[in-house]
């Protein structure tokens, strides 16, 4: 049997998460911070980190917008914070 990959929901919850723990390491409610940047509802950010929907594209761009990357950077297996790889 072998080992299966993450999903896409799986690594952009990790890299979501990543990214907002660098990006807004002073703020007392980070997944609120990271909701008002990319203009999408806290439950919205709360369920993409929990894994508990699939995010739209739309969302995607959102939240990429708000890190200032390109969409396909959050779907990159382990992105760095502060060194995003590109493809």
């Amino acid at each position: 049997m072998t080992k299966s990959s993450p999903t896409a929901r799986l690594i952009l919850a990790d890299n979501v998460n990543a990214l907002m723990s660098d990006k807004y390491r002073q703020s007392g409610n980070k997944p609120l911070a990271l909701a008002k940047d990319a203009k999408i509802s806290l439950s919205s950010v709360q369920r993409i980190l929990a894994c508990e929907s699939s995010a739209s594209a739309d969302t995607i761009d959102k939240l990429a917008k708000a890190f200032d990357l390109m969409s396909y950077q959050l779907l990159i297996p382990s992105l760095s914070p502060r060194y995003p790889q590109t493809i």
